[in-house]
Parts: C-alpha cells; sequence; structure tokens
C-alpha cells in the first residue's frame, strides 16, 4: 500500500489517479449499475463513475421489489446534468434489450414466453419481454375460440410472426406454435403405426359420415360403412364421444399423414358362409328395414340384407313404390330367386310365396264371354276393371262406346262403378285382358246405314265445331263430320264466325265407314243439286219439250208468208182508191178491208192446224232416231253428244234471229205503202189503218198459239 501513496501528489497527478479510479462510460451506452439505496421516490445507482445515477420509483414495474445490491442495467443518456450528475434510464435500456431480443427470436423463429394482460378489439393483448403485443383471436388456438376471459392473466408460448420497425408493432401467434407440435406428434404416431395392427383410441369427434379416432397425437377416420357389417344410418348409433375402442389400421399414407381404421373388422364376415344357410328357392324370414322406388330391403340377419325388387311384390297389381303393400319394419316371408356373393346381393320374391292366378286364366275365361266388374281406375286410354280378385281387363276408350267420341273415361263411368262386359282378347303371356263395354249392346250405326245410302239428303245439327269442319248429330245416337271444304261458306278463316251451336243444316251424304262409324256429309253438294234442279226447270220453261227446229222454221215460213200476202192485199186496196169512178163509200172500204182481214185470219188458222197436224210425225221420226242411235254401239262418248246437242242450240238461235230480221223488213215495206197512202188524204189512210190492225192481230194470236202449243 506504501508504494501506491504518493505524498503531496500534482495537479496533473492527482488527475491521472482519479481517471485511473473511474469505470470508462460513454453517452447512449447500456451499462450495468448497482442499487445503493433507495431515498423517497429516487432509487441511487452506483456506475462506477465519480458520481452516483438517479432513477425515478416509477422506472420500475415492481417498485416494492426493489432490494440494495441488486444488479439494474440502464440506459446513459448524458455524463453529466447541470448538477453533474449523470442521466440514465431503465425503460430505455429495458426498451432496446427488449427490441434485441425480439429481433433475434424472429430471425431465429424460436418461441418466446407472453403474458395476457386483457382482451381487446379482434383479439388479446400480450406482454412480450415487458413489450406490448398483439394477439390475433385466429391465433389463439387451433379451433375457434369464443371465450377469450379466460386466458386473461395466463402466460403462454408465443411465437414472433411480424414485427413493424417503425411503428413499434409486435404480433404474436399461439396457432403456429400448437400446429408444429401437432405435426411432430402426428409424425411420431405415424412412424409407430403399422397396416393390420389393433389399436386403442378415443372417439374424439362424430360427423355423419363417421368418426374420428384419436390415436395419441393422430386423428384417423373411422368411415360409417366400416363401423358394423349391419347398415346403420348415423355413426351415433353405435358410437359416443370419448368412448374409447379398438381399432384395426386399414390404410396408411405417408404423404398425406392419412390413416383409416375399422371396427366392424375385428368380428367374422356374416357372408362367408351365407351360400350355405341361403339356398335359392328356399323361403326366408326377414324384416323391411327400408325403402326405395325400386324395392324394399329386407334384414334377414345381422350384416345380410335382401332387395324384394317392386315387380317381384304382386302377381296382378302394378305398383309405383313398396309402400303400397309393405311398411316399415314389418315382419315378411320371401323367395330366394338369385345370389351373388361376390357382390355381396341376395333378390328376393314376395309374390312366389302366393300361386300366380294367372297360371289358369285361359281355361277360366275365352273370347266373347260376358262379365260383371268393378271399375278400379280410369286413365287417359281407358278403364281397368276388376273381374276377380287380383286380375283386372281394360277397356279402351274405343270400346265404350258404339256413337260417342269418348276422349276420358270418366265421361261416363265412375270409380266403383259395376260394369257389364264382354271379353275381347286374352293374352295369357304379357298378362293381359281386353274387355268391352259397347260389344254389349247392338251397333245403331249399323241398322242406321242400313236405312241410307251415299247420296242421300239428310238434316244434321251443328253440336261441335272444330278447326276442321263441323260435327253434326243426325239422331240421338248417330254424328256425322262436315270437312271445311264441303261447307257452303268454305272460304272462311273461322267456322264459329259464320255458324252457331244448334243450326240445323241441309246435308248430303258423300261416305259412310261402317268399321270405322263414320259418316262424311257435305252442304256444298246439296246446294249444288238444289241449283241444277232449278236451272233445268227454268230451261224447260224457255224450250218446251217437243219444240224442235223444225217446229222453228215452219212457224218462221207461215210468218212470211202472211207477211207477203198483206203486202199484196195493200197494194191491191191502193189501186183501188187511185180510181175516181170506182170510188166506194168509207163505210164500204172498212167492210172490204175487215173481210180481207178475216180471210187472212182463216188462212193462217188452216197453217197452224196443218203445223200441228205435222208436228206428231216430226216427234216420232226425232224418237226413232234416238232409237236407232241407242240400238248402234256406243262408240260416241258422251262428250260427243254433248257437243253435238249444244251446236244444233246454236244452230237454232241462229236461225230465230235471221227469222226475226227478215220479218222486220217485210213488216217496214208493208208501212211504206201505208204512208203514201196518207199523204193523198184522210179517206185513203183511214182503210190503212184499219188493214193494218187486222194484220197485226192475226200476228199476235199467232204467237200465243205457238207458245201455247210448245207447252202444250
Amino acid at each position: 500500500m506504501s508504494k501506491n501513496v504518493v505524498k503531496d501528489p500534482t495537479s496533473e497527478e492527482l488527475e491521472k489517479l482519479i481517471s485511473e479510479s473511474l469505470s470508462s462510460l460513454h453517452a447512449g451506452e447500456i451499462v450495468k449499475g448497482k442499487i445503493v439505496r433507495v431515498e423517497g421516490n429516487s432509487v441511487l445507482i452506483d456506475l462506477g463513475w465519480k458520481s452516483e445515477g438517479v432513477l425515478s420509483i416509477t422506472e420500475f414495474n415492481e417498485p416494492e421489489a426493489i432490494k440494495v445490491d441488486d444488479e439494474v442495467m440502464v440506459f446513459v443518456e448524458s455524463l453529466e446534468n447541470r448538477e453533474g450528475l449523470p442521466v440514465i434510464s431503465k425503460k430505455k435500456a429495458d426498451f432496446q434489450m427488449a427490441w434485441d431480443t425480439i429481433k433475434r427470436k424472429l430471425e431465429a423463429e424460436e418461441s418466446c414466453p407472453a403474458l395476457v394482460r386483457k382482451k381487446v378489439k379482434g383479439g388479446l393483448q400480450v406482454e412480450v419481454f415487458g413489450l406490448d403485443a398483439f394477439l390475433p383471436g385466429s391465433q389463439v388456438d387451433i379451433r375457434s375460440v369464443t371465450d377469450f376471459d379466460a386466458y386473461i392473466g395466463k402466460e403462454i408460448e408465443v411465437k414472433i410472426i411480424k414485427v413493424n420497425w417503425n411503428k413499434r408493432n409486435i404480433v404474436v401467434s399461439r396457432r403456429m406454435l400448437l400446429e408444429e407440435e401437432l405435426a411432430r406428434l402426428h409424425k411420431e404416431a405415424l412412424d409407430r403405426l403399422n397396416v393390420d395392427e389393433l389399436v386403442e383410441g378415443m372417439v374424439k369427434n362424430i360427423v355423419d359420415f363417421g368418426a374420428f379416432i384419436d390415436l395419441g397425437g393422430l386423428d384417423a377416420l373411422l368411415h360409417i360403412s366400416d363401423i358394423s357389417w349391419n347398415k346403420i344410418v348415423h355413426p351415433a348409433e353405435v358410437l359416443k364421444v370419448g368412448e374409447k375402442i379398438k381399432v384395426k389400421v386399414l390404410t396408411k399414407n405417408e404423404e398425406t399423414g392419412r390413416v383409416t381404421v375399422g371396427l366392424k373388422q375385428l368380428t367374422p364376415h356374416p357372408w362367408d358362409n351365407v351360400d350355405k344357410r341361403y339356398s335359392i328357392g328356399s323361403r326366408v324370414k326377414g324384416v323391411v328395414t327400408s325403402f326405395t322406388d325400386y324395392g324394399a330391403f329386407v334384414e334377414l340377419e345381422k350384416g345380410i340384407e335382401g332387395l324384394i325388387h317392386i315387380s317381384e311384390m304382386s302377381w296382378t297389381r302394378t305398383l309405383s313404390h313398396p309402400a303400397q303393400i309393405l311398411q316399415m319394419g314389418q315382419d315378411v316371408e320371401a323367395i330366394v330367386l338369385s345370389m351373388d356373393k361376390d357382390n355381396r346381393r341376395i333378390s328376393l320374391g314376395l309374390k312366389q310365396t302366393t300361386p300366380d292366378p294367372w297360371s289358369m286364366i285361359d281355361e277360366r275365361y275365352h273370347v266373347g264371354q260376358r262379365l260383371e266388374g268393378t271399375v278400379t281406375s280410369l286413365k287417359n286410354f281407358g278403364a281397368f276393371v276388376e273381374i276377380q280378385e287380383g286380375i283386372e281387363g281394360l277397356v279402351r276408350n274405343v270400346d265404350l262406346s258404339w256413337t260417342k267420341r269418348i276422349r276420358h273415361p270418366r265421361e261416363i263411368l265412375k270409380k266403383g262403378e259395376r260394369v257389364e262386359t264382354i271379353i275381347l282378347d286374352v293374352d295369357k303371356e304379357s298378362r293381359r285382358i281386353t274387355l268391352g263395354i259397347k260389344q254389349t249392346q247392338e251397333d245403331p250405326f249399323y241398322s242406321w246405314s242400313k236405312e241410307h245410302e251415299e247420296g242421300q239428303h239428310v238434316l244434321g245439327k251443328i253440336i261441335d265445331m272444330p278447326s276442321s269442319g263441323v260435327v253434326v248429330a243426325l239422331t240421338e245416337e248417330i254424328e256425322g263430320f262436315v270437312p271445311q271444304q264441303q261447307l257452303r261458306k268454305r272460304k272462311i278463316k273461322k267456322i264459329k264466325d259464320h255458324y252457331r251451336l244448334g243450326e240445323e243444316l241441309q246435308l248430303i251424304i258423300r261416305r259412310i265407314d261402317p268399321k270405322g262409324h263414320r259418316v262424311i256429309l257435305s252442304e256444298r253438294d246439296y246446294y249444288r243439286k238444289t241449283e241444277a234442279k232449278e236451272h233445268h226447270h227454268a230451261e224447260s220453261i224457255k224450250a218446251p219439250k217437243g219444240f224442235s227446229l223444225k217446229d222453228h222454221l215452219a212457224d218462221a215460213l207461215s210468218t212470211l208468208e202472211e207477211a207477203a200476202e198483206s203486202t199484196q192485199a195493200t197494194k191491191q186496196t191502193t189501186k183501188a182508191a187511185e180510181k175516181p169512178e170506182k170510188k166506194e163509200p168509207e163505210t164500204k172500204v172498212k167492210e172490204t178491208a175487215k173481210d180481207k182481214s178475216e180471210t187472212l185470219t182463216e188462212e193462217k188458222t188452216k197453217k197452224k192446224t196443218t203445223a200441228r197436224e205435222k208436228k206428231p210425225d216430226a216427234e216420232a221420226k226425232a224418237e226413232a232416231e234416238a232409237k236407232n242411235t241407242a240400238d248402234k254401239p256406243k262408240k260416241t262418248t258422251a262428250k260427243k253428244t254433248a257437243k253435238k246437242a249444244e251446236a244444233a242450240k246454236e244452230k237454232e238461235k241462229t236461225e230465230k234471229k235471221t227469222t226475226k230480221k227478215t220479218t222486220r223488213k217485210k213488216t217496214a215495206k208493208k208501212e211504206e205503202p201505208h204512208a203514201e197512202a196518207k199523204a193523198d188524204g184522210e179517206a185513203k189512210a183511214e182503210p190503212d189503218a184499219e188493214a193494218k190492225k187486222a194484220e197485226e192481230k192475226p200476228k199476235k194470236r199467232t204467237r200465243k198459239k205457238k207458245e201455247e202449243t210448245g207447252e202444250k
């Protein structure tokens, strides 16, 4: 000690001794200090510096835990303040050291402890190395967490997943650590398991398609089809959550890490000796377990089911669903029809337990037999009639009525009604019987068709107006059809606009179809015949029968002769009037003219009588010619005959016109002497006028007589 003591040191020596005794201290560093004492709200820290540092008691998280001589880490902000004391901070030191640790943990992907402080929006606030961090709700656990309050105040292991250095935000996750742990345990458990090995596990969860079994760090799937040899609807029928069971490892996938186990594999398969217990043709008993659209499943024993197809349930009934004759849980007897051991299928028959009623059907029923039955159902195409229990026959719509057009059997039948039928056909192989109702009565169409023929006139009342024509009622039972082209009003768009229901029509029968029970009618043909009759009647009035071309020529010649005689008489009268010495009184002239006119009239009457006598001869000659024409071979066609008749008519018309023109010319020549006589004086004109009247009257009478003669 004496060697180190310096007597009367100089100022330089003293400064050197002081600097050697002090530790090196720099601003901005984190250094270790020792608590010297606590004075009120201040804590004195020895930093090995010439003066002690002072910390506020609030710098400590737990002030009551402060002890003298405890070491603390502080951050040196500056070496001296105005009072010559170093400025230090414990919080800044803790913050800086915590960030350094967090940075190291984030880079190394290591876990760190965290204390849950409180619940915040979207998760929890935790303290990591003295710093506040955020734990999202989705990262708290593997499964969804609803009660976050249970974690407050607990210390948990977390993993730092995100840090924002600028905003000083820290995000941590607990779920990632749990998943990593589970993956490790899963791999260890997967390595331990072997296929076909028996292991013990606990039912962890039950779903519709099976159950998950916990095998100690690994969840294996127990499918519903591997739970029991029997058919089950839901796994909860056999298993319970938390139950410990033994299972057999069925498959193990190293890549995906999936394992499947089985429970029913622990017992022997019930199909091993099924062919010995259930032979084909044997009668068995079972319970109906389920229905499908195509049949019913029957449980014969635990793990063995057979199918009764819907076609094997009844000999006679046509079923749409097995529930029509069976019920769930019903005990039934059936016959084994077939067996497929490889595909584990057994076909059963229910109807085979009773005799087939169709086996003797041809001996009991024959075509033409009359039967009474009950209407069981009505379809669009016909009605089913039960003639005995289990045996039904079909009455088609066409066999319901002789005359009515049936669209649906409900128009004349009711369900449950008793009807009389006749068997029309028996098909044993197809199991079908065809019946008829209309055949039990006489066909009214047959008798009607015997009384009527094609071309006959009938009356019909409109009962229906489809787009193709008109349906009419000829009688109460017989209907007929008038096509649209056979209506009188053909060129119409809508028949209903021109005809009405209940209207009576004048019709002609065009065709009668006894097999099809159809009558085709025509309104157009009726009016054609009516118009032809009227035209023929009019023609007979204009040109009476028997008035030939010879008659017209004879009449024309007689007219010409009368005109010539009249002209000659007029000339003679004129010459007599010109002679003065032979002039007679007016009265005598009138009498002479009257006598001449009477003479002319008598001559005309004689000629008419002669023409009438000649007429029968002409008619007889025409009849003879017609007879000769009929006896000759019929080489001339109807068209040539018609052409000849038309040519004769044209010739007659031409001759008539020629005769009329000739008559007019003669009459004009007759009138000329009368005009000259009138110019000579009134005495000459009066006899001419009287003579003219006498000539005209006989002409009129002659025409009337001609017409009367023609009519007769």
